[in-house]
């Protein structure tokens, strides 16, 4: 029996739409999710970014393991970190890189973006762009290490101190010594500087000071203790 043209027509719609169908999928390609990577050092896992942001993200987080460890205060757990699409939105501002309490996951944009997107006199004009991008990374470290450990959300004049010594104790001293010298004078700090309004105003200035006043405490692991168990808080100690 012969068919009708209106089924043969049909037939031949089928046709064209399974074969566009398959050139289509031949030329995307199955969609293959990012795969996690783990720091050599760590069980801490990273997505995206290339072998070369991987690299300088581990290693900023391996020293700040090793400053906070050396001090007992050491991650409880593996944390995820994500290499971005772009800058980051933190309480309405841009940022490098930022910790979600929610997700623990730490999310750093890609190094490209942070050189050329720079944040107002940011790092990546002070310092070369690895040493920034590996002190990011060992920003955010800090603050994942310091949620594990229990700091309390009101403490984050404190958290943000933390955070800042070792961003600065992952940048190499002679690079460190001309980032203090373009930010202020290397002049001893008092814990009355250390201070929220600072924070806002010039956050690397804030670590520029954090980090003087913790290279002169005589006992710096005792303090970091005490911030960590809030026996003792930069918030009460502003005049």
């Amino acid at each position: 029996m012969r068919r009708s043209n209106i089924s043969s027509f049909t037939e031949l719609s089928l046709r064209v739409a399974f074969a566009a169908a398959a050139l289509l999928t031949a030329l995307i390609g199955p969609a293959h999710p990012q795969t996690k990577t783990r720091c050599a050092a760590n069980d801490w896992s990273i997505t995206g970014g290339t072998a070369d942001e991987r690299r300088l993200i581990c290693e900023g987080v391996a020293k700040t393991e090793a400053l906070l460890g050396s001090c007992g205060i050491r991650a409880l757990e593996p944390v995820d970190l994500v290499v971005a699409d772009s800058l980051l939105d933190f309480c309405g501002a841009k940022a490098h890189a930022q910790f979600s309490t929610k997700d623990k996951t730490i999310f750093i944009a890609p190094l490209d973006v942070c050189i050329s997107e720079r944040i107002e006199k940011g790092l990546f004009e002070l310092v070369g762009p690895e040493t920034a991008y590996r002190s990011i990374a060992a920003h955010e470290a800090a603050h994942a290490i310091l949620d594990a450990n229990g700091m309390r959300p009101e403490q984050w004049v404190d958290n943000e101190y933390v955070a800042a010594v070792a961003q600065f104790a992952a940048i190499p001293p002679e690079e460190r010594d001309n980032l203090i010298g373009a930010l202020r004078r290397p002049a001893p700090v008092t814990a009355a500087e250390i201070d929220a309004v600072i924070y806002e105003i010039a956050p690397l200035l804030f670590a520029a000071k954090s980090w003087l006043y913790h290279s002169a405490l005589p006992e710096p692991c005792a303090f970091l203790n005490d911030l960590v168990s809030g026996s003792f808080t930069f918030v009460d100690n502003r005049h």
